[in-house]
């Protein structure tokens, strides 16, 4: 039965690499239909569909886009690289001929306009099932996607350091009051991409009264493939791999943490062993002169660049200070790179310490280094990098996932 009900999608942008595109893929492998609603896409695929906003729409959202550069100014928003999302117009996609026939809907990312508190009411009362996948912390905050930390959103929201906000009832206090409000009476299902992330949702004061359930994203595994050689040579060259979407500046990625580590592994660890550092996601960064470890900036990588790059580096370096499930990670160890991380976020669900690679202690550089060194001269025939290959065989393939889901929305269609 679970093969006949269709699937619909919901996220604010779709590109190649996209989580609800893979997962849309994944499920369409499994015999699952599914399509996605959008509103912008450079993806050519008949199950995609952009979604048109009226004239009074697109008016209502030049408003409330000046009121809020009106309130950011207010708020002294000085953090414009964490992301902060407060809409409140959206589009009211619950008379879209897709939803329409719909037997699930599954929102992803829905913010930028998209879905608003008020759009979220309306599907809500269409009766279909509804789960929402948390990849970031934003459906059970007042706003914002990365916390860093921040526990407000166990009780209500309010004086928002995000926000730079000495206020109780600031912006962020209001939008949880009004996500409240949408999901008031409603049966919403709530999935979490780890572990960590369902320990913030079963703890949030929005959502925890809510299932929930833990599913990871899926990943294309012979498409992120293992090249059969041996990695690291500690007589050779070391190629160090890290990068994130504005890798340099978007600091919650790690990359002064990544700086210090390469400063603490040249002075302490390295000795004679030539050792380069590879950043994608940016054209320019540090250039550290006089130091013997260079790095190279690479810019934007496509996918198979991606995939090239994981295949000729031998370690990869994430120093992420907030993360719920990174796709860097899994496809790093999907391509037999080992992976050395701090141990936060959704990280160690794929990272089994001193398996595949090293998990160091949250926000030290120092234990950063340390496990950089260790992964060096601990991977004799790419044993960290053989394991790690079949970890995310084993527990994210895309057929892995696909099973998962596909007993979720069993439990929907038949309960």
């Amino acid at each position: 039965m679970i093969n006949t009900i269709n699937i619909v999608h919901v996220n604010a942008e779709i590109k190649e690499n996209s989580v609800p595109y893979r997962l849309q893929i994944a499920l369409g492998k499994s015999g699952i239909q599914t399509s996605i609603l959008t509103t912008k896409t450079d993806v050519i695929d008949d199950d995609i569909y952009v979604t048109d906003c009226t004239l009074f729409g697109r008016i209502l959202r030049k408003i409330d886009y000046l009121l809020l550069k009106f309130e950011y100014h207010i708020f002294r928003f000085d953090n414009k690289e964490l992301p902060f999302s407060f809409y409140r117009t959206g589009m009211n996609i619950s008379r879209n001929s897709m939803i329409k026939k719909a037997d699930i809907i599954v929102l992803h990312w829905i913010c930028a306009n998209y879905i608003s508190p008020r759009n979220l009411k309306q599907l809500i009362r269409t009766k279909i099932p509804i789960v929402i996948v948390c990849h970031d912390s934003w459906y059970f905050t007042g706003g914002c996607h990365v916390r860093l930390g921040c526990e407000r959103f166990t009780e209500k929201c309010g004086k928002c350091p995000e926000l730079n906000s000495d206020i109780m009832k600031d912006w962020s206090y209001k939008m949880l009051r009004m996500k409240k409000r949408a999901l008031k009476g409603s049966q919403i299902t709530v999935v979490s991409p780890s572990k960590w992330m369902d320990s913030n949702v079963s703890r949030s004061a929005l959502l925890r009264d809510y299932k929930h359930y833990v599913i990871p994203n899926p990943i294309d595994i012979q498409l992120f493939s293992m090249k059969d050689d041996e990695r690291i040579d500690p007589e050779g060259k070391i190629i160090l791999a890290f990068g994130a979407v504005n890798a340099v500046s978007t600091s919650y990625k790690g990359y002064s943490k990544l700086m210090e580590a390469l400063d603490i592994l040249e002075k302490e660890y390295i000795g004679d062993i030539q050792v380069q550092a590879l950043v994608f996601g940016a054209k320019e960064g540090e250039e550290r002169l006089n130091k013997k470890i260079k790095i190279k900036y690479l810019g934007y990588l496509s996918e198979n660049q991606m995939i090239k790059l994981f295949h000729n580096v031998d370690i990869y370096v994430m120093p992420s200070l907030d993360d719920n499930l990174p796709g860097t990670v899994m496809e790093s160890l999907a391509c037999g790179t080992p992976v050395v991380a701090f141990e936060t976020g959704g990280i160690p669900d794929m990272i089994c310490h001193k398996k595949n690679g090293y998990l160091a202690e949250y926000n030290n550089s120092e234990d950063l280094a340390k496990g950089i060194f260790w992964v060096m001269t601990n991977n004799k025939n790419n044993a960290l990098g053989k394991f790690g290959r079949e970890h995310i065989v084993n527990c994210f393939s895309e057929n892995v996932v696909a099973n998962q889901y596909a007993e979720l929305f069993d439990r929907l269609i038949n309960d």
